[in-house]
Parts: structure tokens; sequence; C-alpha cells
């Protein structure tokens, strides 16, 4: 059996936990992010098909480890040859918290263990060592590059957002690939991208690679054939009509930037983009109501303040006349500029966007015009 803990940005915890339990694992919530065990292979598939998580560790080892003797012991204990190529080093990530143990002797002791050179040839194995109330875990990172890296978003707007905290908000609002969607602030484009990824049962890491893609027992023939399976399991778009996708901005250069994105997203003709302004923004003639998602922008500088006070009006009253009987998300770093929405709001989600504290709004226009 595979121990895996899955990590996450702060207050996307309850979304992981849903996408964990739908792959069909049982879920436990923790401190970061949510621990799962599965039959060999299950860290193939977190890394294959999780969206909103950073990175995937395999829990190698607990033990207990009150002093230096049980600390060599249980390391001792671990199979790591099994995973890791130790010639190419150790990176190692130490945290002792409530033990007697010291970071630079369990740093020390780690690399006599495993016997492994200081620096070797290649990329160095990424461990980590926990220590809490002397309890000790060691992982290894299964992932490599943060899996926000979906490979698609070579060139960014503004202030871009990640992967994982689109795909996570877009939860967190409800989206869950049907009916339709609009950006109307969407920069480069990521918004839209991961909604078309999640109406396609698109697999976010299927156009990446992986760090166990490096281990000893690493399996090409079952890789390949885990892939493909996901390839082949994607729905065709259903875009046409009822499930538009749509994104909009007034900035030329970011709408440049995200048609690109979306071809390297192999989304070609999946999302409609527009330049068009908040104040001018309007859905196609005849579309049913659906979700209106957006990042406005933060006004972190000084002297934005009066400007971005205008932006949310606008947006306020594009919801209240083109959009009304949408819902609406909107992501707000400002607790003083969330009264020019003029929103009803139905729920609020305490969420990070790049070390910022931010709340997605969740509801619908209060006014109508």
């Amino acid at each position: 059996m595979e121990n895996l803990f899955a990590i996450t940005s702060p207050g996307l915890e309850s979304v992981l936990e849903d996408e964990v339990r739908a792959l069909g694992f049982k879920a436990t919530p923790e401190q970061g992010g949510i621990s799962f065990q599965g039959p060999e292979g299950s860290l193939r598939r977190a890394n294959l098909w999780l969206r909103t998580a950073n990175r995937v560790l395999l829990r190698l080892g607990v033990f207990p480890a009150s002093d230096d003797q049980a600390f060599l012991k249980g390391v001792r204990a671990i199979p790591f040859a099994r995973y890791l190529n130790l010639n190419s080093g150790l990176d190692l990530d130490v945290h002792i918290h409530r033990s007697a143990l010291k970071s630079g002797k369990v740093t020390a002791l780690t690399r006599m263990a495993l016997k492994a050179p200081p620096k070797g040839q290649g990329t160095p194995v990424p461990l980590q060592v926990r220590v809490v109330d002397d309890l000790c875990t060691v992982s290894v990172d299964t992932s490599g590059e943060l899996l926000y890296r979906r490979g698609y978003r070579q060139e960014v707007s503004h202030a871009p957002m990640r992967e994982t905290l689109a795909a996570g908000i877009l939860r967190l609002a409800g989206y869950r690939g049907e009916g339709p969607l609009w950006d109307p602030m969407c920069g480069s484009g990521t918004l839209p991208i991961e909604a078309s990824w999640m109406s396609c049962r698109r697999a976010p890491g299927l156009n990446r690679t992986f760090a166990f893609e490096q281990w000893p027992n690493f399996d090409p023939a079952l890789w390949a054939a885990e892939r493909q399976a996901a390839k082949a399991g994607e729905a065709s778009f259903a875009s046409a009509s009822d499930s538009p996708i749509s994104g909009s901005d007034i900035n030329g250069g970011a709408l440049g930037t995200a048609r690109r994105n979306a071809r390297r997203a192999h989304l070609t003709a999946e999302i409609e983009w527009q330049r068009q302004g908040i104040a001018t923004v309007k859905p196609n003639p005849g579309l049913l109501p659906g979700l209106l998602i957006t990042n406005p922008p933060y006004g972190i500088r000084v002297g934005e303040k009066a400007e971005l006070q205008t932006l949310y009006q606008q947006l306020g009253n594009t919801l209240a006349t083109s959009f009304r009987g949408w819902r609406a998300a909107v992501l707000v770093a400002d607790p003083a500029l969330e009264s020019y929405l003029r929103l009803n709001i139905e729920t609020a989600f305490p969420v990070e966007n790049g070390g910022i504290s931010c709340r997605l709004l969740v509801g619908r226009s209060a006014i109508s015009r």
C-alpha cells in the first residue's frame, strides 16, 4: 500500500478532500492537506488527476524517535532503494517540533544512514523529515515541479493566478463542468482554461512529467497505459449551445496571451474570447444564465484605490444588468471594495492568492435596473 499526503493552498482543503474521495480514496484532513492510502500506483493517479493539490508526498515511514538511536533505527528500516536513486544526492527538508532531537543532528544521521553523497550526478532526491512530539515521518516528493505547472501557461499577464487556485475557486463556486461560464477580466485565461479542462474531463497532469518517473521502480509501460486511458476518457466538448465558456478583457495584450495559452492547452475552439471592457461586456442573446467568475485587480499599490472603486462599481452594474440572473463568484482582497459589487452574498470562502489573503464571494446581484 502507498501512504500519500497531498498538499494544497490555504482555503482549498475541502475541495482537495472532495477530489481525493472522487478518485476512490478514503481522505483524512490534516494540517496543510489531505492524507490518503491506496494500492501501488495510487501516487501516479493522484499526480495525474488532482487539480487543486500543490504536490503529492509518499510517506515512506512513520516511527517513534525520542532520541538519536531510535531515529537512526527507524530510518534504516525504510526500503529507500525501491523508490530512490540516492547516488544523485539528497535535498533534505528537516523540521523538528516539540522534540529533544536537533535539526542538524537529524540531517547528519539521515545522510549517514542512507550513505548518500553530499552531491551526486543528476537532481538530488527531495526528502522530507518531520519530527513532531517524538513521532517521525519521512516522505519523498513524487511530483517534482509544483502541480500548478500544467504545461500550457508559458506566458502570463499582470498578477497571474496559479492553475491550482483557479481550479479550486471554480469548485468552491459550484462549477462542475456544466453550464455557461464567463470571466470578464480573464487576463492570461487561467480560469476559462481550467473550466474547459473540467468540462471535457481533461486530466491536469497529462502533458507534464513527474519526479516518480525517475525512480528505480518506475514502469514506463504502466504509466503510458494510464495516460492513454485518461486521454481516451476525455469527453467531446459540450460548448456548442448550452455550456459555452467565455473570457473577455479590455487589454488586447492579455487577451493574446490567453489565446496562446489556450492553444497550448489544446483548446482551439472551445473558449470564446472577446476584447471588451467590464462596463460593456454582455453574454450572447438567448444564452441561459450561468456563472460569472473573475479575479479583478486588488489595488495593492498606493493610489489605485479610487480606480478600483470605479472598476468594482462597473462590475456590480454589469452583474445587475447584462448578467441579470447569473450567479457570481468574485475574488476580493480588500473588504472595503466588497460593497461596490452590490452582491447578495450566499457564501464567502477565505483563500490565499500569492500570499494575499482574499475572500471568494459567491452570490447574485442585489439590484436590478
